[in-house]
């Protein structure tokens, strides 16, 4: 497939193809309330750990101190960044991380028209198959944002909506004061944690041990999300199989793979295929100081 090179900040143009295979969807004007988007671990001592924004070249640092800890963390990609950094990607999926969709471009999901919420999981969906051979059903909004015609959108995709329920505001505070929300969060064993963390930029990475260590003295269990809310991150099944293939309109990740290997980045096309069975805008634009700052050092 022929991935746009349009980056964060930009939406994704809207892809002909998407839309003649979605085309039900795009009717879509409705869907569940807020209540269907996962937010929270079933267990009151579960913590699962989610990085948004990547991968980046910071991304190996956060993943070298989840290992100091034996921690599987759930990412969630941004599509421009996985054709950057496809190596990474594999990188973290070969240390055992579930990965999610986060859009191509991180835009305000309720800003966009229905095509383009679908351009934008959609190309997000295919390039994560093209690189690591797995369904993802996992989705993350940007920003959290998101309405009943968002969530109804999503769910008619066939994926599952993850959210967080604790948020040090990472990118937009310094580091002390996302430290203290996070010290904060360790004594408060009232519900199981997902937590927003980043591994975008330089200074989330630099900070992560703090939070890894006062994770691993503290009351909670860590996990990932498909073992935390029971839902599986992978097997996406395709909702409308009726209707015109991707693969006749040149969209389909396993052709593209096969057959159209020249119209793939090179750093993608050359990877090595893993096994299918294995089981606020200033987010993007200021230093992400994640629960990785959530979980890091002053």
């Amino acid at each position: 497939m022929n991935y746009p090179d349009t980056q964060v900040g930009t939406p994704v143009p809207v892809s002909p193809a998407f839309s003649a295979q979605y085309k039900s969807v795009l009717g879509v004007t409705t869907g569940p309330k807020s209540s269907w988007e996962k937010t929270g671990c079933i267990g009151k001592t579960d913590w699962a750990l989610t990085y948004d924004d990547g991968p980046s070249p910071n991304t190996p640092m956060v993943l070298a101190e989840l290992a100091k800890h034996n921690y599987k963390s759930t990412f969630f990609v941004v599509g421009s960044q996985v054709k950057k950094y496809p190596e990474i990607l594999l990188q973290a999926y070969q240390a055992g991380m579930e990965i999610g969709v986060h859009t191509w471009t991180h835009p305000f999901l309720t800003h966009l028209t229905n095509e383009q919420i679908v351009s934008e999981i959609m190309y997000t969906f295919h390039i994560i198959k093209d690189v690591l051979g797995i369904d993802c059903r996992y989705v993350r909004a940007p920003y959290g944002d998101t309405n009943d015609r968002v969530r109804g959108v999503i769910q008619a995709l066939g994926f599952v909506l993850i959210r967080w329920n604790r948020d040090t505001d990472d990118a937009l505070t310094n580091g002390k004061s996302v430290v203290a929300k996070f010290d904060a969060f360790m004594n408060q064993t009232v519900f199981g944690t997902i937590s927003l963390e980043h591994d975008l930029n330089l200074s989330t990475a630099q900070q992560t041990p703090y939070g890894m260590n006062k994770l691993a003295k503290s009351p909670y269990t860590e996990r990932t999300i498909s073992q935390c809310t029971g839902e599986a991150a992978y097997g996406r099944k395709e909702p409308f199989p009726s209707n015109t293939s991707l693969s006749q309109t040149t969209v389909s990740a396993q052709t593209a793979i096969q057959t159209s290997a020249s119209s793939i980045p090179s750093t993608i096309s050359s990877l090595p295929r893993v096994s299918t069975t294995k089981s606020a805008d200033k987010r993007m634009q200021y230093p992400l100081f994640g629960l990785a700052i959530l979980l890091f050092t002053i």
